[in-house]
């Protein structure tokens, strides 16, 4: 294994880079093909919630994105060469779904701690099918997704071939009071709008004198 310059996370400077030049600076076989490291990398590795990008790096497909020992380590279908000069694409499809789920859910969790003082009690990122759940006063939002994608040559045999699945799903303590029937949810333009009642404040007691003995 050979190491070169220090990783440059071009996923924080840039967050909306889509392609990028970088230098492979190791390369060695992994359990689910090869473990490749970059001068510097636009491929968010994954964390808080949201799943990592996938894509290409030169000719090779690029299937997951972690972090390990403080490297940003690329798992890809082919081998390249160290010290080769490549050019990665990200399938920005994927990421920016990702990024508007993880931006949306942030945005919820405001919300109702803002209206309730709820804290988030859970998270996990990644279809087509949205739910909303309701069960011993915690709202559950979830979301999956699969994505197919395959491109044949002129004679039908497959050039590539890509699978990915990912789900999502997050609770909020609403309270024990709140039924289903309160609880409206529309999907729109992309948008899920959920409403909840805000529980009613609590009276303060009136004045009153106290006689003291």
């Amino acid at each position: 294994m050979k190491r070169g310059m220090k990783m440059e996370p071009l996923y924080y400077q840039t967050p909306y880079v889509k392609e990028f030049d970088a230098i492979v600076t190791a390369c060695r076989p992994a359990k689910h093909g090869f473990e490749v490291e970059l001068s510097q990398t636009g491929f968010y590795p994954g964390g808080g919630g949201q799943p990592s990008d996938t894509g290409r790096i030169g000719e090779v497909h690029v299937t997951h994105v972690e972090e390990k020992h403080g490297e940003v380590v690329h798992e890809t279908d082919a081998p390249l060469e160290v010290g080769s000069t490549v050019h990665a694409a990200i399938d920005w499809e994927q990421r920016f779904s990702n990024m508007q789920q993880h931006t949306g859910e942030h945005i919820i969790s405001g919300l109702i701690h803002a209206a309730y003082g709820y804290d988030n009690v859970g998270f996990h990122m990644g279809h087509d099918e949205v739910t909303v759940d309701l069960q011993d006063g915690y709202l559950t939002i979830s979301a999956a997704k699969g994505l197919d994608k395959d491109e044949p040559d002129k004679k039908g045999k497959f050039l590539r071939q890509e699978r990915y699945a990912g789900s999502m799903s997050r609770s909020f303590y609403v309270g024990d009071d709140v039924e289903s029937a309160d609880v409206s949810a529309k999907f729109e333009d992309g948008i899920l709008k959920i409403s909840v009642p805000k529980a009613a404040p609590k009276e303060l007691p009136k004045h009153t004198t106290i006689t003291i003995e």
